[in-house]
């Protein structure tokens, strides 16, 4: 079986990495270690009297990439956050942390999320629909079924059309909320 951590491949780490014009002793900030690919970069570029905060809404990756970083050579100051990214600054304050060098932010799916079942990103799979980065999945969790279980038509039509780019947006849309509909009337089940 297929490690979820052996998946994992940074795009463009040494462009990326060599852009931050990284020194040693920096504070940095990587938004979204997820299995540290560019924050091992970081780390050794920093050292031993850096501080790298990695973040991340994945809790199992923020624990492996914690480990990985603290068993390199000469390691900088590692402060795991497990959160959103775009709550850095409140999450940054609650460690006490008021200001930074870089901030790093690899945005986007890895493979890890497109391969290992579960997280609903993927129509390959037959998987709950989520659509999050959280490994850990409960009732307080948003996701994708509350989406089409609750917007209107309109708004639905919006999510196609801005951020999937899909012609028939309205269509599609539409022909979600008449099945909610239908089933709303048949029973309490939902999408």
């Amino acid at each position: 079986m297929t490690d979820i951590n052996d998946l994992h491949y940074s795009v463009l780490k040494s462009e990326s990495i060599s852009s931050l014009n990284l020194k040693k002793g920096l504070t940095v900030v990587d938004a979204t270690v997820n299995r540290a690919g560019h924050a091992v970069e970081i780390a050794k570029l920093i050292g031993k009297t850096g501080t790298l905060v990695i973040n991340d809404l994945d809790l199992e990756a923020l624990k492996y990439s914690k480990e990985k970083l603290e068993k390199l050579k000469n390691a900088p100051k590692i402060i795991p956050v497990h959160s959103n990214y775009r709550n850095i600054k409140t999450e940054l304050e609650k460690v006490g942390i008021t200001s930074v060098d870089r901030i790093f932010a690899d945005l986007g799916l890895s493979s890890q999320e497109l391969e290992v079942s579960g997280r609903g990103f993927s129509f390959q799979k037959d998987e709950p629909l989520y659509m999050t980065f959280q490994s850990e999945v409960n009732e307080n969790t948003f996701t994708a079924v509350d989406l089409l279980n609750n917007l209107s038509v309109s708004n639905l039509e919006k999510i196609f059309k801005v951020y999937g780019d899909e012609p028939n947006a309205w269509k599609i849309a539409n022909a979600i909320v008449e099945y909610r509909d239908n089933l709303e009337g048949l029973s309490s089940t939902r999408l």
